[in-house]
């Protein structure tokens, strides 16, 4: 598989997991007003510093504000620290569930930003940038990414809350390592990596 197709399979593989629901919510809605939530933190690291005690007054400030919606980044690296074996942080999913939750009891909808770049709590940063340059030509990594996206929709579309999900291109932005001091070793294996 070249590096393009892997990424344009990545994008439409990952939408559809996310528009295949029959119970789709993005017709006949109001105007989606939506601000991201990290609590008293910082998106990096919302969920490894995530105080439950506070959500239901930040979601009423968020509320009170005039947003109808609030978005979620859900860190790929967070929530899936391992790939060989996958495995999840039941941690955070047990704070999804809690979210999704608390954001139907004042009738907020849910956004998902998924593959969020960082998670600076518990796992280094360049993990995530290890992954995205290996994602195009590693077959596995490819099914962990598939595996992660299916179960965080798989989670989130119990709640009717839930809107849609969406991946951004900064979360997969391979030049984003150019600001990284890169010997001329390191370099030449990520170009092979990304399938140069």
């Amino acid at each position: 598989m070249t590096p393009l197709i892997a990424i344009i399979s990545l994008i439409f593989i990952t939408e559809t997991i996310f528009a295949e629901s029959k119970n789709c919510k993005l017709t006949n809605l109001p105007k989606i007003a939506a601000t991201h939530y990290t609590g008293k933190s910082f998106a990096p690291d919302f969920w490894g510093r995530m105080d439950l005690t506070e959500v239901q007054n930040d979601l009423k400030i968020i509320k009170a504000a005039g947003f109808n919606s609030v978005i979620l980044v859900i860190p790929w690296i967070g929530f899936q620290p391992n790939t060989k074996p996958i495995q999840y942080n039941e941690q955070y999913i047990t704070y999804l569930h809690t979210l999704m939750l608390e954001t139907k009891k004042l009738s907020l909808k849910v956004i998902v930003r998924l593959g969020y770049a960082h998670e600076l709590s518990t796992i280094p940063d360049h993990k995530h940038l290890n992954r995205i340059v290996s994602l195009p030509t590693d077959e596995s990594l490819m099914q962990a990414w598939l595996a992660f996206a299916t179960n965080i929709y798989a989670t989130v579309v119990k709640y009717d809350n839930f809107l849609f999900g969406f991946i951004s291109w900064e979360d997969f932005f391979w030049l984003d390592l150019m600001h990284l001091p890169i010997d001329l070793e390191l370099s030449n294996q990520i170009a092979k990596n990304i399938g140069f």
